[in-house]
């Protein structure tokens, strides 16, 4: 069982990924899925797992466990890159026309995890421009 701040990460890492992965956020709509999760999250609410809440986590637990299909690239189309850091990770997505080609990450150094989120965020991005 989770509890707020559990919801709370859970749901944060999900969405941070959502973009990148296949799966029930596509056709049914991430919001829609995540709702019994998110209503938990309301201050106003009594914190209550009930049967519904169970399914959307089973959902997006799947979906973010799930293998995401790479796109080939098309040296034609521009590619767009996407990065994101965490307090001890980054990483980065190469992508084009929406669809994912390649992942990057990696664990922060010590020194790094120091440095301020602005400068974990310019790492990430310097990071996957040098592969």
């Amino acid at each position: 069982m989770l509890v707020r701040s559990g919801d709370y990460q859970f749901l944060g890492a999900y969405c941070a990924e959502r973009t990148y992965l296949d799966g029930p956020q596509e056709s049914a709509g991430y919001s829609e899925i995540a709702r019994p999760m998110t209503d938990l999250l309301k201050k106003t609410e009594t914190w209550n797992w009930t049967p519904q809440c169970q399914v959307s986590f089973d959902n997006l637990k799947r979906a973010m466990v799930s293998d995401p299909v790479l796109a080939l690239p098309d040296m034609s189309k521009p590619f767009v890159v996407e990065t994101d850091t965490l307090d001890f990770a980054l990483g980065g997505v190469l992508m084009q026309d929406g669809h994912p080609v390649a992942f990057e990450s990696k664990k922060l150094k010590d020194v790094e995890r120091c440095y301020s989120v602005h400068e974990k965020e310019l790492l990430a991005i310097v990071h996957c421009l040098r592969l």
